[in-house]
């Protein structure tokens, strides 16, 4: 996220302050195991620097600080689909096949309010102003007036406008304020802002424009919503044409693929129609009606593991020949893996995934006496999750045999790692 200088603004009678990475590594490994009774329960975290394996376990490589930088920075050089669910307040990083987008350049008469002619009471102050230290020259103040749970709410929004192609983009930091008094009672010291998430947005001509936004916070959710102008400032001039022209609501006829890096299929959706299906491992495509506007997503197609789904950015300019789309083991922040699990032994064993964790995963789900390859699903994959096999019948009850920190050991764009149980 760009680091952002801090702007003090006096608004609508409140004083606002407005201021990869998991390497993932082509290393196959097999895991060795230990048995134990009970774990302590604790909370997943984000994948950071490796940690040894538990005493019990074969350890197979120890890598430096030096050269997990190296691996996660040649990770992310390509683009992935956003997080559905809202945990990822980071966008996806852009790829150049993804949009080759021209739309209407940010300017002074974009300064305006904005509304949703479906959703009245609720809408947007937005400012373009003058920064120096900008890309384009210029940054976005954007206040959103809403509400939760019946109480008036607002979301205040800050960051540059960046030039990505050939499109203006601001990408910027949200945050909410609770507490303060009216004036002349207010109080700055009792006012507390919160990181509340992030918002793009994008103007298609003058009068309508694109928020996007990804929040974390509790009792919001993320999402996408149109804006139409509301009011013009005087003496302020928009041009819709400047930047080029960006397919205003045309339809265009565009060759769409999408590239399947999974191990299991992916069903794909175009504004959530599905288009049909797309196998692990490879890349099928069609031509397909796009209007500015428009938005691809998928889902893992798979009878167990956690859900797996990512949302691609909303298509701005739809006048492109083509447009590319990947699916592989990261979606936004969120980092999955897949188990391969070979049970040589004669019992049939009971699958947990991070167990005793927030993430934990009961799938009920039997892994075969003497079967190689046993392949569930996708699941979370967290520095301090876990795979436990425990035995067929035992509801999660007993003894089992554990694999932990496995994390920096699942495969490039697939997530796959084998665990072997003899």
């Amino acid at each position: 996220m760009p680091n952002e200088s801090e702007i003090t603004f006096f608004k609508i009678s409140m004083h606002f302050v407005v201021s990869i990475f998991i390497a993932t590594l082509s290393l196959w490994s097999v895991l060795a195991l230990a048995e134990v009774e009970v774990q302590n329960a604790a909370t997943p975290a984000l994948l950071g620097q490796p940690s040894k394996f538990t005493a019990g376990t074969q350890y197979i490589h120890d890598f430096s600080r030096e050269e997990l930088a190296a691996l996660r920075k040649a990770a992310i050089d390509t683009a992935r689909a956003e997080s559905i669910d809202g945990s990822s307040v980071e966008s996806a990083n852009a790829d150049s096949n993804i949009e080759s987008t021209v739309g209407t350049w940010f300017q002074g008469g974009h300064t305006a309010a904005w509304y949703n002619p479906a959703q009245d009471n609720h809408g947007l102050f937005v400012e373009i102003l003058l920064d120096s230290t900008s890309p384009t020259g210029l940054q976005v103040f954007l206040a959103w007036y809403t509400y939760i749970n019946g109480v008036p709410t607002w979301i205040i929004a800050q960051g540059p406008v960046n030039l990505e192609g050939n499109q203006h983009i601001a990408r910027m930091t949200a945050w909410i304020y609770r507490g303060g008094q009216f004036p002349p009672n207010h109080d700055p010291s009792q006012v507390r802002r919160d990181t509340w998430g992030t918002m793009t947005l994008r103007f298609n001509g003058c009068d309508d424009a694109i928020l996007t936004w990804t929040t974390f916070y509790a009792g919001f959710s993320s999402g996408q919503l149109d804006f139409k102008r509301l009011t013009t400032i005087a003496q302020t001039n928009c041009n819709p044409d400047l930047g080029g022209d960006s397919g205003g609501g045309s339809v265009f006829d565009v060759r769409v693929d999408f590239e399947n890096r999974l191990l299991k299929t992916i069903q794909v959706f175009k504004n959530g129609v599905s288009l049909g299906t797309v196998p692990g491992t490879e890349t099928r495509g069609d031509t397909y009606e796009v209007k500015a506007g428009d938005q691809f997503s998928f889902k893992t197609v798979q009878d167990f593991g956690d859900d797996m789904e990512g949302v691609y950015p909303v298509i701005t300019n739809p006048n492109v020949s083509n447009l590319k789309y990947l699916a592989d083991s990261i979606i936004g922040s969120n980092f999955y893996f897949i188990p391969y699990i070979t049970n040589n032994t004669s019992l049939v064993k009971l699958l947990g995934i991070n167990m005793e964790l927030q993430a934990e995963n009961r799938c009920n789900c039997t892994i075969p006496a003497n079967t190689p390859n046993v392949v569930p699903g996708y699941y979370r994959l967290f520095s301090n999750g876990n795979l436990r096999l425990y035995d067929s019948g035992s509801n999660y009850t007993g003894p089992y045999t554990f694999w932990e920190n496995f994390a920096d050991f699942a495969e490039t764009d697939t997530g796959k790692i084998d665990f072997i149980l003899n």
